[in-house]
């Protein structure tokens, strides 16, 4: 850019002409100007725009107030004094201009070695004690500024791509490719990524090489390898990293894949240890392109899961086995599907009526409520070896995240509404109920003790912003703001304009919170016909307008089987599909997440408990009506599962062997 002409810039020295600044530096504190003028090939100045050191376009060096170079004479005068110092004084004054068949000007020292000067297409380089902007010689670009990533001797090609560069650990990496039919390392130059693919014979390329598709349904990989690139260092990861990376899969069957993706931190209270939850997001194009675009996302399914773009990589640094959660959430599926066809999955009795109307159900919109999507109400996963940069990071487990597709909700429906989180706990710092009659937004929306609400998007605000709880999270508006801002026709704290979509947008946020608020008043109603003396009749059929007696059932009985004691004021998966036929509420579920703490594990993985013989979740005011008046359907349900073997020793030890046979004995 362009800064003046015949500017003063300090000491002797006045530079005219038209002044480019090539860039900026720091040296112990201090910052500098690196400048190019028609008198300078490069000088920097200070900041009050004096020239503290240069190299000028006749060849001489400046310094200070003085040309160097014309100096050197008085200098060697001066220190002659010291008659018992034995000086080279060719040596010292050997920097001299040469003339070459290579270089139109070049500098060289008593040696002979070209310090600096003029290629033959008239690009200056600098190769001595100092950095330069830019450096061209034979075609390629060196870059020697200071590197955010700590990196040096940074070679890029005339594109300015980078071609090779040494990390500041002295390493030299080489991002071009080699050509040979024969490529012998050293075990040292072998990383454990590369040699769990040499091991198993894996060629790139190859039929089950998906780096180049945009999609890839695969089976669900026994053992699956996950090599993230890059230098970030995932100690220090949060929710809102945003790391862009570069990702190598391998399935350990001959299916592979080398994509770009963004990496974020996953989890809430284990974002607090060394190895962290993992976030991934994955696209066909690089997030550090200028023309990135975020929907050209990589879509993939693995065996019958819902296809997606997205997954946690869990680290389960707290949990023995590293796989509790997994096996669970398998469980918990198997659980399900002993319901049958029509009751296998929450959702399903809300489309029910879909089907005894044929327009309906052979109507395009509604296939998904007629044919199987793999959405299945619960994660699932498999295991997953980390590699950074092809070392060793940990054994992990690749899981479906807690999103919408996954719980056939759709991000637009105000009544398709997912709320995770404390729903109900006196710890502090800010005790909070969800099933007291009233909310407490302030509550509802703290970071440790709150909920989240997941689903629909495009929530707004009480200040005029969309909602967002990881960077968002405040209390959102009610109907009647929603329609005083439609009114208006600008959201009256920002000032943005209101459009039709917006406008759906502020209804459907109204909506959701009046669910919210009716939720919150579900269990005081109920209590006040119990403690009215109405029926068990009565009482049961307001319990089941309200609740899926079938999810809360097999919730209790399968959090009860693990002894998951971290599973009643947290955890559980509130969601509503809407009202059943002929109600007038919402109708509500509840879907098993987050059961690390299950088996005896504890909070910092440090000791396990023993096993007790309570009636886990008997003394939360929600999950002890089940137990009051559904006791003699969870003495059937439970019976029934444990006829199928589902809920037995033998087969949950053999899960849990199993996966770790899958892991290996090596990789734990």
């Amino acid at each position: 850019k362009v800064i003046g002409k015949g500017i003063n810039v300090g000491g002797s020295t006045n530079i005219n002409g038209d002044i480019r600044v090539l860039g900026n530096m720091e040296v112990y504190g201090v910052s500098y100007k690196v400048i190019e003028s028609p008198e300078y090939i490069a000088a920097w100045v200070d900041a009050e725009n004096k020239v503290i050191f240069g190299l000028k376009t006749d060849g001489k060096t400046y310094v200070g107030d003085a040309d160097f170079l014309n100096d050197i004479e008085d200098v060697k005068v001066f220190i002659a004094n010291f008659k018992d110092k034995d000086i080279d004084w060719d040596a010292l004054t050997s920097i001299t201009t040469t003339e070459s068949p290579e270089y139109m000007e070049a500098k060289t020292d008593s040696e002979g070695k070209v310090l600096a000067g003029r290629t033959l297409d008239g690009a200056a380089f600098e190769n001595v004690g100092f950095t330069t902007p830019k450096v061209s010689i034979d075609g390629a670009t060196i870059e020697n500024n200071e590197d955010i990533e700590g990196r040096s001797e940074i070679t890029t090609d005339s594109e300015n791509k980078i071609i090779s560069y040494r990390k500041a650990d002295g390493t030299k990496v080489e991002n071009v490719g080699i050509e040979t039919d024969s490529l012998i390392l050293t075990e040292k130059g072998i990383t454990d990524f590369q040699q769990v693919l040499r091991d198993s014979g894996f060629q790139p390329k190859n039929s089950g090489d998906f780096s180049d598709r945009d999609s890839m349904y695969i089976p669900e990989p026994r053992l699956a390898h996950l090599n993230i690139i890059s230098d970030f260092d995932f100690t220090t990861l949060t929710k809102v990293s945003n790391v862009p990376v570069t990702l190598e899969f391998y399935d350990g069957a001959g299916n592979y894949f080398k994509k770009y993706g963004i990496l974020n931190g996953q989890g809430r209270s284990s974002l607090a240890f060394m190895k962290k939850g993992l976030g991934l997001d994955f696209f066909n194009e690089n997030p550090v392109d200028s023309n990135f675009d975020e929907d050209n996302t990589f879509s993939m399914k693995f065996g019958n899961w819902i296809p997606q773009d997205s997954f946690h990589i869990k680290s389960y640094y707290t949990d023995w086995s590293r796989c509790t959660n997994p096996i669970v959430y398998k469980l918990a599926n198997e659980l399900f599907l002993t319901r049958g066809v029509l009751e296998d999955r929450p959702y399903k009795k809300y489309y029910v009526d879909d089907y005894s109307d044929s327009a309906s159900a052979n109507s395009e919109s509604d296939l998904s409520h007629n044919m199987e999507t793999g959405a299945r109400c619960v994660p699932d996963g498999f295991p997953v070896i980390v590699y950074q940069n092809g070392e060793f990071w940990g054994v992990n487990s690749w899981q479906l995240k807690k999103h919408r597709d996954n719980y056939m909700l759709s991000k637009k429906k105000a009544t398709n509404i997912h709320l995770d989180g404390y729903m109900g706990t006196t710890e502090s710092p800010t005790p909070f109920w969800l099933w007291n009659g009233t909310i407490n937004w302030t509550a509802y929306c703290s970071n440790l003790y709150g909920i989240e609400t997941r689903n629909p998007k495009n929530l707004y605000c009480i200040d005029g912003k969309k909602y967002d709880v990881d960077t968002h999270n405040v209390e959102i508006i009610d109907t009647a703001t929603a329609e005083a801002w439609i009114a208006s026709g600008v959201i009256t704290p920002t000032g943005k304009t209101i459009d039709a979509e917006l406008a759906g947008y502020l209804r459907t946020t109204g909506k959701v919170r009046k669910a919210i608020e009716d939720l919150t008043t579900y269990v005081p109603y109920i209590q006040s016909l119990i403690d009215g003396g109405s029926s068990t009749s009565d009482i049961k059929n307001a319990i089941e307008e309200r609740f899926d007696v079938n999810s809360f059932i097999d919730y209790i009985l399968i959090q009860n089987v693990i002894g998951n004691w971290d599973a009643w004021d947290n955890n559980g998966q509130i969601i509503t599909w809407g009202k059943l036929s002929g109600e007038d509420v919402l109708h509500w579920s509840v879907n098993v997440y987050d059961c690390d703490l299950s088996f005896g594990n504890v909070t910092d993985g440090t000791s396990a408990t023993a096993a007790n013989n309570d009636k886990l979740g008997s003394n939360y005011p929600l999950y002890e009506f089940f137990w009051n008046y559904y006791y003699a359907e969870l003495k059937d349900r439970y019976k029934e599962l444990r006829d199928s073997n589902i809920f037995s020793a033998s087969h949950i030890i053999n899960m849990f062997r199993d996966w770790m046979d899958r892991v290996g004995y090596d990789n734990y």
